[in-house]
């Protein structure tokens, strides 16, 4: 179809005193002035234009009309009108005497015929040109009626008439008599065809359907005819009627006429817009359609115009005169030069992602290029849409499911073990999204070595940061498309490394210690230092040494140490504050460390209320992380007086008075480490709750220690180790 573009000129202005008449009011306005440039596509030749009305309104926003023109020649130049809102209306073609036609075949002749309209809205500011460009677009309908002598049974049809009429009925006719008392009552042109051809009716108001009558005649079956209607009629669409002679498959000589597309045989009528148009049998071009694995997709690219150029996703399907252009899994077949057939094959969707795909199609035809996108569902795992709660150690899994499926479910397991965990999948309202959410994976309950009740998770069967998992969509108990995924990254233990000299805990003032202290001062200044050893990570390391220090004739045990949290020696008597908030995101399996040490036999027992461990008994040392719910730090000191706030994160989940113990990962390392290097050492977490969250202000504590009763000053004063690269494992 052609289309008229009008550009309209508004130009501002404020020093205007001439008054302008026109057909409708008189105005003299100083606010602004219009002019009009109207120009029309090169599809349409001037001559044809200038013999043809292009009527002009213009209203106020209110919808008053204040201009009309009968032809847009007769528009004076300028146009004054006041600042403000407006629309125009564009009218050309004759609408009284121009109902129904029959296809002149000729597009200047069409041209003439056809009738346009077109709409715009636009302001008039002072001092100030807009441009305004208005698209009219046809308002006829076109109708084509074919009969394929070469179909089936066809070629021995005699006498045929296809007649068709734009009006509205409650019912379908049944009889000519019928059909024809209709179309006088309506007043309205039924267009009548011996072969196919082609006709365009310009709807009345409130008029939105197309009603058709076929007859002929058999030779051996007498008379054949058919009446029909097709509901839900749009300017500048296009019908067509394909009919097609067929028996019964009784074969008793009922005869039916078919109305059918070049795809399928059905009732439903086939439409097309003015601009070209990708379709095929049961696609939806505004959602989503669903593709079946194997299968192959036809599609029609149909114009009015000659179609030149087909693209998809960028790519050359299709060039007039060349024909198929080379992309694997899709072949194109001329049919005319306005209609071209695409075929998708089962490859060409293999090469794209599982989920919902957008095929776009460029098209370009004698009237310009244009684009158009089908959506399609590809059956699979949809990788992108997985989300992970890495604290609560669960998976949001999607899949796009095309196939008929009675049960969904998605497999999974942490890549390089062998049992699968399952979760039923649960289809989302569109009818194709599937979603299968997880649930961690629990081992049995344990007694710790206090007769507490502890939990530890299924690493391979739950969802934790850092970790690679491979998963499978399972349908009706058959395996589909497997996949992998990799989870977010984990999180890292703050200055854990030791290779910042600055720290506090390497100094002797931890009672403002932003993470790690220790508890060097004055009497013994080495029981944390940053240091050196074969096998660290990075450049340095912690060096934990114990010592036998204090004032002079009076010495006493003091563990090396470090730990996350504060430490404060006002007198003889040190208090170590535990605990640093931490925002955990992801729920740890182990922690991670690397250890060298050399811890010997006990030979203080300085707190003669308090021995645990003999003189001459191998001493042992502490190492451990707790994650800790704590409204406050919990103190436990030591010195000269009695030790208050001792705690071991094993007694249970109420061990000190801040708050809960959420879970913990713990070791005594004993004697010497074989080697000269030091080594991986990994601790796994046991949980009291499996679902609290810590969000309280201390969150988070970790300690290494040479004594683990260094508190009692309890223990061996030479002892020594190496720790450095806290992290957690996943």
């Amino acid at each position: 179809m052609r289309n008229i573009y009008i550009t309209l000129m508004l130009v501002g202005a404020t020093l205007l005193s001439s008054c302008v008449k026109d057909t409708l009011i008189q105005n003299s306005l100083d606010d602004g002035a219009v002019t009009f440039d109207v120009k029309y596509s090169s599809e349409m030749t001037r001559a044809v234009t200038e013999s043809e009305k292009t009527s002009v309104r213009i209203y106020k926003e209110n919808g008053d009309l204040i201009r009309y023109y009968e032809n847009d020649y007769d528009m004076p130049d300028p146009l004054y009108l006041v600042s403000g809102d407006y629309s125009v209306k564009v009218n050309r073609g004759d609408k009284k005497n121009n109902k129904a036609f029959v296809d002149p075949k000729n597009n200047t002749k069409l041209a003439k015929l056809l009738c346009y309209e077109g709409t715009a809205e636009f302001s008039v500011n002072a001092h100030e040109t807009n441009n305004i460009a208005v698209v009219a677009k046809t308002i006829n309908v076109r109708a084509d009626m074919n009969l394929d002598r070469t179909q089936g049974e066809n070629s021995k049809l005699t006498d045929v008439s296809m007649d068709i009429v734009s009006m509205n009925v409650e019912a379908t006719p049944t009889t000519k008599q019928d059909y024809d008392s209709l179309v006088e009552e309506a007043g309205a042109t039924s267009l009548n065809f011996t072969e196919s051809g082609r006709g365009y009716f310009l709807p009345k108001d409130g008029v939105n359907q197309l009603v058709w009558h076929f007859t002929a005649n058999h030779p051996s079956n007498g008379v054949v005819e058919k009446f029909g209607v097709i509901n839900d009629v749009a300017v500048a669409h296009g019908y067509t009627l394909n009919f097609n002679y067929s028996k019964t498959p009784d074969g008793f000589g009922i005869i039916e006429v078919i109305v059918h597309d070049d795809v399928d045989t059905s009732e439903s009528d086939f439409k097309f817009k003015p601009e070209p148009e990708i379709t095929g049998d049961g696609i939806n071009p505004n959602g989503v359609n669903k593709y079946v694995d194997g299968s192959t997709l036809n599609l029609v690219c149909e114009s009015i115009n000659d179609i030149i150029v087909i693209t998809l996703d960028g790519k050359d399907i299709y060039a007039y005169g060349s024909g198929q252009a080379a992309v694997a899994g899709v072949t194109c077949t001329r049919v005319s030069s306005t209609k071209v057939n695409i075929v998708i094959n089962n490859s060409y969707f293999q090469t794209l992602a599982s989920g919902v795909n957008t095929l776009s199609f460029g098209i370009t035809d004698s009237n310009g290029d244009f684009s158009r996108k089908l959506k399609f569902a590809k059956q699979g795992l949809v990788d992108s849409d997985a989300t992970f709660d890495l604290w609560n150690n669960t998976a949001s899994l999607k899949a796009i499911v095309t196939e008929s499926a009675s049960q969904v479910q998605i497999r999974y397991r942490r890549s390089g073990t062998t049992d699968w965990a399952y979760a039923d999948a649960v289809v989302s309202s569109d009818g194709l999204t599937y979603v299968a959410n997880t649930e961690a994976v629990w081992n049995n309950a344990i007694l710790n070595e206090n007769n507490q009740t502890v939990y530890t998770i299924n690493r391979n069967k739950s969802f934790f940061a850092a970790s690679t998992y491979e998963y499978q969509l399972v349908i009706n108990g058959n395996e589909k498309q497997s996949s992998t995924l990799t989870t977010p990254a984990g999180q890292t233990i703050p200055y854990a490394t030791f290779e910042d000299s600055s720290l506090t805990c390497f100094g002797i003032d931890d009672g403002h210690a932003p993470y790690w202290g220790s508890g060097n001062n004055s009497f013994a200044k080495s029981l944390c230092v940053q240091s050196t050893y074969a096998g660290q990570e990075g450049s340095h390391c912690a060096k934990l040494s114990a010592v036998a220090a204090g004032a002079v004739g009076i010495t006493m045990l003091a563990s090396g140490n470090v730990f996350l949290g504060t430490f404060n020696k006002p007198g003889t008597t040190g208090t170590v504050a535990f605990g640093i908030s931490y925002n955990w995101t992801a729920r740890p399996a182990t922690l991670k460390y690397k250890f060298w040490g050399d811890l010997g036999t006990v030979d203080r027992t300085d707190k003669k209320d308090y021995i645990i461990l003999q003189k001459g008994e191998q001493d042992e040392g502490s190492i451990y992380a707790v994650i800790i719910d704590w409204d406050a730090q919990h103190g436990t000191s030591s010195g000269t007086g009695n030790p208050g706030g001792v705690w071991d994160p094993t007694q249970g989940p109420n061990a000190v008075s801040e708050g809960k113990i959420i879970g913990y990962a713990i070791a005594h390392p004993k004697g010497k480490t074989s080697g000269t290097s030091m080594v991986e050492e990994e601790l796994t977490f046991y949980y009291y709750d499996k679902v609290k969250k810590p969000s309280k202000k201390y969150t988070l504590t970790i300690m290494a220690s040479t004594s683990r009763y260094g508190d009692y000053m309890n223990g061996c004063s030479t002892s020594y180790m190496y720790v450095d690269d806290f992290r957690f494992g996943y």
